[in-house]
């Protein structure tokens, strides 16, 4: 419910211009270090609606970036291998973390607060090239 609602709030999150993405990143690295601190009902249900927001937005972003970027023959491929790899990736995550954590002896909990940090710095190095993109773009 969340994703379809930031589908269709997504032309309005793209007038943001160089700001989504730093906003979207943000959202969705908040949302997942919400999920690894979650130590209540409430808490974790906000920050799987801020996780669900995020990547409600980032979806539909990357569909209609990869459709503008290729011929229209091939745009429908190029989206399915999108989708799939989305989707297995959603799939082996919960295998790969559990692997990794007994491989290593870290508790899957420090995984995804590792990819959350992961997700923010990106963001963060998102706005900051943004920014200095518009400072540069003004003068």
């Amino acid at each position: 419910c969340i994703m379809l609602a930031a589908g269709i709030a997504l032309p309005f999150l793209m007038k943001m211009g160089r700001s989504f993405k730093p906003a979207i990143g943000s959202i969705t690295g908040i949302g997942l270090l919400g999920i690894t601190f979650a130590d209540s009902l409430p808490m974790l249900g906000a920050s799987l609606m801020l996780f669900g927001f995020g990547i409600g937005a980032l979806y539909p972003y990357i569909l209609v970036r990869i459709s503008g970027s290729i011929s229209k023959e091939t745009s429908i491929k190029a989206m399915a291998v999108c989708m799939t790899c989305a989707w297995f990736g959603q799939f082996i995550s919960p295998v790969f973390f559990g692997g990794v954590s007994g491989l290593f002896g870290v508790p899957a909990t420090g995984l995804l607060l590792l990819v959350s940090c992961i997700i923010l710095l990106a963001a963060v190095i998102s706005a900051a090239s943004a920014r200095s993109e518009t400072i540069r773009s003004e003068y």
